[in-house]
């Protein structure tokens, strides 16, 4: 991509994040999903990166996720009423295999580990 098209396309993206928060109805997994992206936000602008894929979203039963998926890895986030079971997912292509990995999402601390990654890996 040439000149600020991938800042363009970065700003889409986190719009339509802000989109499908919206559509979250319980205030405690918006709350998670709008720290989230205020996080993200915050690593994109901090940092000059080529232009980031969409992220997915879908609603179950109250919960939201929302998928990120890369030539050969993908992070995953789940946000849940109740915090506890809130987390995220890696995937990734090892020696030929899929290796998987999960933790609790701890804000901030969570979405600049994953932001180095993707930066290092994309």
């Amino acid at each position: 991509m040439k000149g600020d098209d991938h800042r363009t396309s970065n700003s889409i993206i986190m719009m339509d994040l802000c989109n499908d928060i919206k559509q979250i109805n319980d205030p405690r997994v918006r709350m998670q999903a709008t720290n989230f992206c205020d996080a993200l936000s915050d690593c994109i602008s901090r940092n000059d990166v080529v232009a980031l894929p969409s992220l997915s979203f879908s609603l179950d039963e109250g919960d939201a996720f929302f998928e990120w998926v890369f030539d050969s890895f993908r992070f995953g986030f789940l946000f849940s009423g109740n915090p506890e079971e809130s987390g995220w997912y890696l995937v990734t292509k090892a020696g030929g295999r899929n290796e998987r990995f999960r933790s609790t999402f701890k804000g901030k601390e969570t979405v600049k580990y994953i932001f180095n990654y993707i930066v290092a890996n994309a």
